[in-house]
């Protein structure tokens, strides 16, 4: 299999796309990301599982209300408009301590626990560490941006 830069591509932007994306990534023998602290693929999904769950349990930081109510919000509403995320890769969410699993199925694996429990989650979801209050399908499109973000960098 010759090696591609795994290309960003419109999900659809849900879950079952990501889960799609998933079982995509699970047939591939998968390469350490490029300029990214976040090495090997376990770790990126580990990381965007961190924030799935945190939207139900609460983010362990949040910025000031004063930076969700403005800059957070204007960050939010321009990656809700382009439909695409564009962050520092390399930096954890704030107060973040990572799975750490140890292979890419354990990592995949703890991603589809987190998305079936997002999906059954009933009670009033947390603030957002930077972007404050979001509803349930606001929360499903940022989560799926935050993982396309982290994917443009993986080599498949």
């Amino acid at each position: 299999m010759s090696e591609t830069k795994f290309k960003y591509r419109r999900l659809g932007h849900n879950f079952n796309e990501v889960i799609a994306l998933l079982d995509e990534i699970q047939l591939t023998t998968p390469r350490e990301s490029v300029g990214s602290l976040f090495r090997p693929l376990s770790r990126i999904c580990d990381h965007c599982t961190f924030g799935i769950l945190s939207s139900m349990d609460g983010y362990p930081v949040l910025k000031s209300k004063f930076y969700r109510l403005t800059i957070g919000r204007i960050a939010f509403h321009t990656f809700m408009i382009m439909r695409r995320m564009k962050h520092n890769t390399s930096l954890p969410i704030p107060g973040e301590h990572l799975a750490n699993s140890e292979s890419l199925e354990l990592a995949v694996t703890r991603m589809r626990q987190a998305i079936d429990r997002f999906r059954s989650w009933n009670a009033p979801l947390k603030p957002h560490f930077a972007y404050g209050r979001l509803s349930k399908s606001q929360y499903e499109l940022i989560h799926c941006l935050h993982l396309e973000d982290h994917l443009r960098s993986i080599t498949l």
